[in-house]
């Protein structure tokens, strides 16, 4: 014979009192509802707009994890940021041939590219200039890395080897307002550098093309980025570090040690000569040519400049699937310490920037907010059932007084709480999937150019993941529960002469 299941006492017990009750039960369950739509709903608006952010910047701008100098400013891509702080240059990245070869036999590494970053002056005429940023980049490994990130507007992309400038919209936009006509190919630009380095700088550099970054309404300084080859912004920077260590013999040292050093380079006007006087004399000898015949080839030299030096600000590296962050980070960290290279490892955001770092202390603060509007939820629910507790407190002494246990009359409570922290949570979920379901077909469209970069685009699809919405649930039970701790303790302090007397 088969034994029916039978629902417990306790729960029809529940069941009953919230049913006689329904004012009461309608007032906790809408306070539950609505704090589990909000909940939802920022959380789904704000989970996808720094999922958004993060994939847009790893996969266009700063990959997964950055190698740099050490510095305890912070780094950032954006000189604009640097400039505020108290270092107005970004640290060289150190032993970088040493890390190059550890990078390329690293199995977490999918690619890598160096990068500097740096600020220069753009002159288009005399009362026409602009602040810009410049990036600096091996355009080979560059693209490896972000093959995506660039939309090309007009000309073409650097190659590698090739010395020039890729400017950003905005730069040719101010070109053609001082010249009346865009920039075509071979037009030089004019660019004035100012560091703690090399002091100012002034080169010029042909017109390759233009470009715009792809999702660039994400941060108002991309649009004000160009690019170039790293030798030539490394020279304006003066992060030309390579010395080149000659050794003379003796016959030679004893030459160069008659003559002081104002003396070497004297022509043969001035009193004694110098050591090229011959040279010099001769106006029309007076020449780079003729100096490097009379010194010998220095083919040498020229080669040095062309070959990568190794000073960069920034490595960027893009790791390989199933690989995250945070244990790239803890590895590199490791093997970093253990070389004794004076690198710091880090994470993607620490490179995006302000723009980007705003959204997650946006995150933070709601969090905060929620948390502060959930202790003022656990308040009212708390107060709504000490009230209906009160009221019930003839029922609630003739179960002690037949003989009710106090574990009988806790189970009572908090049953019925969780049965309206559930339901209702419930119906708060469908509320705000419904309208989730409205929002991600239409799209949220944003005009404001704060938003656009708070929110990581100019649309947002909001969606919410199963983890989230099991979580958020489980947060509003939680809330029940804590809720019900008091009305509890209150429900067992009801003694059966108490209910006798209150009857």
């Amino acid at each position: 014979m088969k034994k029916k299941l039978s629902v417990p006492v306790v729960w029809k017990i529940a069941v009953r009192n919230l049913i006689e009750h329904k004012t009461k039960t309608l007032i906790i369950g809408a306070i539950v509802a609505v704090g589990m739509l909000v909940l939802i709903l920022g959380n789904a608006l704000l989970d996808t707009a720094t999922a958004g952010i993060r994939e847009n910047y790893i996969e266009n701008f700063t990959g997964n994890v950055i190698l740099s100098g050490k510095t305890e400013d912070g780094i950032t891509f954006f000189p604009f940021e640097q400039m505020m702080s108290d270092s107005s240059e970004s640290p060289i990245t150190p032993d970088y041939f040493e890390l190059k070869e550890y990078l390329d036999g690293s199995d977490m590494v999918a690619s890598w590219s160096p990068l500097i970053s740096g600020m220069a002056t753009m002159m288009f005429s005399d009362d026409i200039m602009m602040p810009t940023q410049v990036f600096g980049v091996d355009i080979e490994k560059y693209r490896e890395v972000f093959p995506d990130n660039m939309e090309l507007l007009d000309g073409r992309l650097l190659t590698p080897g090739e010395s020039g400038i890729m400017l950003s919209t905005t730069a040719v936009a101010l070109f053609k307002q001082a010249n009346g006509r865009s920039p075509e190919a071979g037009d030089m630009i004019e660019l004035m550098a100012m560091t703690d380095r090399a002091g100012m700088k002034i080169d010029e550099l042909p017109y390759v093309g233009s470009f715009t970054f792809r999702n660039a309404e994400t941060n108002p300084m991309l649009p004000m980025i160009c690019m170039t080859d790293y030798n030539s912004l490394r020279s304006m920077l003066g992060m030309n570090l390579a010395e080149e260590t000659v050794l003379l013999s003796s016959e030679e040292e004893s030459i160069i040690g008659d003559f002081a050093d104002e003396e070497i380079f004297s022509s043969a006007g001035d009193s004694g000569g110098g050591l090229f006087a011959d040279v010099m004399a001769d106006e029309g000898t007076n020449t780079a040519e003729t100096l490097f015949a009379e010194i010998g080839d220095r083919s040498d030299v020229e080669s040095l400049y062309l070959e990568d030096s190794g000073e960069w600000n920034f490595v960027t590296v893009k790791l390989v699937g199933g690989v995250t962050s945070k244990a790239a980070i803890k590895a590199f960290t490791e093997d970093v310490s253990l070389s004794g290279w004076d690198i710091q490892v880090n994470n993607w955001i620490d490179g995006a920037g302000g723009q980007a770092r705003m959204t997650y202390t946006l995150k933070t603060v709601f969090n905060i907010i929620i948390l502060i509007i959930a202790v003022v939820a656990v308040i009212i629910i708390m107060n709504t059932l000490v009230v209906s507790i009160t009221e019930r407190i003839p029922e609630i002494g003739t179960i002690r007084a037949i003989g009710g246990r106090k574990s009988f009359v806790r189970k009572m409570i908090v049953s019925e709480t969780f049965m309206i922290t559930f339901v209702f949570g419930i119906i708060g979920i469908l509320g705000a999937v419904l309208i989730l379901a409205g929002l991600n077909a239409k799209g949220l469209h944003f005009e404001n150019i704060f938003l656009r970069m708070l929110l990581g685009g100019s649309v947002l699809n909001p969606v919410i993941s199963l983890k989230t919405l099991l979580l958020d649930l489980a947060g509003i039970v939680f809330i029940g529960g804590a809720a019900s701790l008091y009305p509890t303790a209150v429900a067992l302090r009801i003694r059966p002469v108490t209910a006798m007397q209150s009857n």
